[in-house]
């Protein structure tokens, strides 16, 4: 049993390595993946749907650790290394050094079936969204207030966007646990409001990018392996984004002595490192990553696995 009692999406999404590694293995073990069915809605369990490297998916309020031979828990392995000024080491490899395994394999897995990405594709089109058009997918919040950028800088960058280019869709996510309401409706934008996770993956699936923050949503889109621009503030950029080649990062970390602060007390720098990215930065990031035009070398994470802080280092036994 591999347990993740609480946390976020994308925290369960970079446990899937892990379940992986696990079950190639011990191809002959049962494994059971417990989480909290209770976190919006089941959205944690919803995007382990398919995983082939699962056998049953539980409610970890119900399960007891006797009855299984190996019972690990992945619930907060990693908070004791993310504080100011820690290197930078993925939550992917932090949860595979807990449970002692080796990954040969580092990409997250998320399943999406055919009939999803149907109604992903029909609900673009009842909103008028067709396939000559250009469709980028925006999630502005994050889980933490700090991780988010400033409404008002989405709300130009959105206008910057669909005015670059007439054909130019924005698709916006929000939920009613945002820390803010706002209104989003723009020329050529639509809301996508209260949606469940695997409904907002099929939609993105049918898009041809992705904008957002250090969230749920980036590791999403991580797993699918979307074309992805991401907004960093707090949290470092190299252990987040090091292993998806397809995501372009928007960061001034290195202008921040304090960064990356994480969620250390009082913000040491006020949110500088939120407040120095524009839209307009923003705006040129995603268009050149929309037509497929290449980016500085300061906008991108990823190291090849010959760069790649290795988890054979990190481990010093293997528990199993």
């Amino acid at each position: 049993c591999l347990s993740r009692s609480h946390g976020g999406i994308g925290d369960v999404l970079m446990t899937t390595p892990t379940i992986r590694a696990i079950k190639q293995k011990y191809k002959n073990c049962r494994l059971v993946y417990a989480t909290d069915f209770s976190y919006l809605n089941g959205a944690l369990a919803a995007v382990l749907q398919g995983n082939p490297y699962i056998d049953e998916v539980v409610d970890h309020a119900k399960v007891r650790e006797d009855d299984f031979d190996v019972y690990i828990s992945l619930t907060c392995p990693c908070v004791a290394h993310e504080v100011p000024k820690a290197p930078p080491i993925h939550r992917i490899d932090l949860f595979a050094r807990h449970a002692q395994v080796v990954l040969e394999d580092k990409s997250m897995i998320y399943v999406m079936t055919e009939e999803e990405r149907g109604w992903g594709k029909a609900w673009l089109e009842k909103r008028g969204v067709n396939k000559f058009h250009k469709v980028i997918l925006i999630s502005p919040f994050a889980s933490h207030w700090r991780r988010s950028w400033d409404v008002r800088k989405w709300q130009e960058t959105i206008g910057l966007l669909t005015q670059s280019d007439k054909d130019i869709r924005v698709i916006t996510v929000t939920h009613s646990s945002d820390y803010k309401q706002v209104d989003w409706n723009q020329v050529n934008s639509t809301v996508m409001h209260n949606f469940g996770v695997r409904q907002i993956a099929a939609v993105l699936a049918n898009t041809n990018l992705c904008i957002c923050t250090d969230s749920a949503l980036l590791h999403l889109a991580q797993a699918m392996n979307h074309p992805t621009v991401a907004v960093f503030g707090p949290t470092d950029p190299a252990a987040r984004c090091n292993y998806s080649p397809n995501t372009a990062v928007v960061c001034y970390g290195d202008q921040i002595a304090a960064h990356p602060c994480y969620y250390d007390g009082a913000c040491p720098c006020n949110l500088t490192c939120m407040r120095l990215i524009g839209p307009q930065e923003v705006t040129t990031v995603a268009l050149k990553k929309l037509y497929g035009e290449e980016l500085p070398a300061r906008y991108n994470y990823y190291r090849s696995n010959e760069q790649m802080i290795s988890t054979t280092e990190l481990i010093p036994s293997e528990r199993l």
